[in-house]
């Protein structure tokens, strides 16, 4: 039951990374997005990593820095639909497709890193129970 958030996640960030070939930077997109699949996926086969975690909360959080303006851009130009047509009319458009899905990555890389955090101070608990 634990490893079904995992499981959904590894499965939408895989096929996050198969619709990116048509984008104008797709090796970035596949590469960024089939890391945070892997990363699910080592939670699914009980090998969770926190450095890979963290620096995936760290780029992401970074990314969206950077596509911020243009999102900000995309809301104050009324918020025109991101779902209508694959191929985006405006750059806010495109940029706020990039935003939300950094967003979704940073909520699951996120959630990952408190699952460890939280392993961890579980197993500082039963050492010193053993300790005493």
């Amino acid at each position: 039951m634990k490893r079904i958030p995992s499981v959904i996640c590894m499965i939408l960030f895989l096929l996050f990374a198969m619709v990116q070939w048509n984008d104008p930077d797709p090796v970035l997109w596949v590469g960024f997005y089939l890391f945070v699949s892997i990363v699910c996926g080592l939670f699914v086969f009980g090998k969770p990593i926190k450095g890979p975690v963290l620096i995936g909360l760290i780029v992401s959080l970074l990314w969206m820095g950077n596509t911020l303006s243009g999102f900000l851009d995309w809301v104050r130009s009324g918020q025109h639909s991101i779902i209508e047509q694959m191929k985006a009319d405006s750059p806010e458009i495109e940029v706020a497709r990039e935003f939300f899905g950094l967003c979704l990555a940073f909520l699951c890389l996120l959630y990952h890193y408190f699952i460890i955090h939280r392993k961890g101070k579980e197993k500082e608990l039963i050492l010193d129970n053993r300790n005493k």
